[in-house]
């Protein structure tokens, strides 16, 4: 039997990060795709409900917000787009413009501006909605356990096709 030398790809780190992650965002983005289709809006309900009760942010938002002495429930929109949204995206893909974080015109509320992404076009040949759902749910889930009293509202997505993505965070009821 034939033994065969391991080749790993000749690229720097950065080259290979970026096409992990264009592959993987590609892969949820024909996920997303593939349950439209069979299952249509029902589908895209389930998957949304899930993403959004996804376990993992029960064990990642709190550790987040403790690194920074936040108490997990009290987080301010400014604190969960800084040690929440910020750091997350920093790890999912590459943004080589980096975002405007700033308060928007509403006491309470602040935008979050990702102008550039490393995966958007990968996720728009796929299925251009995919940010949408899978940005919403995620951010929805991780603001329930920030801060019960965060309202999320994002409508602009790069992957759509708009200028940047777009992400307002605000205190409701509190």
């Amino acid at each position: 039997m034939a033994q065969y030398e391991f080749q790993p790809l000749d690229l720097p780190i950065e080259q290979k990060l970026e096409i992990s992650q264009q592959g993987l965002w590609g892969l949820v983005s024909r996920m997303v795709s593939i349950i439209e289709e069979k299952y249509g809006d029902e589908g895209l309900a389930a998957l949304y409900d899930g993403l959004r009760d996804w376990p993992l942010h029960a064990l990642s938002v709190p550790a987040m917000l403790s690194a920074y002495g936040i108490q997990p429930g009290e987080a301010s929109p400014a604190e969960f787009i800084l040690r929440i949204c910020n750091p997350s995206d920093d790890s999912a893909f590459i943004q080589k413009v980096k975002p405007l974080i700033t308060d928007a015109p509403v006491e309470n509320r602040v935008l979050y501006k990702i102008r550039s992404c490393s995966v958007a076009d990968s996720i728009a040949r796929e299925c251009r909605k995919t940010c949408r759902l899978v940005a919403n749910a995620c951010l929805e889930g991780q603001a329930r356990l920030a801060n019960p009293n965060l309202k999320i509202t994002a409508e602009k997505f790069l992957s759509e096709g708009d200028d940047a993505c777009e992400i307002y965070v605000e205190r409701v009821n509190g």
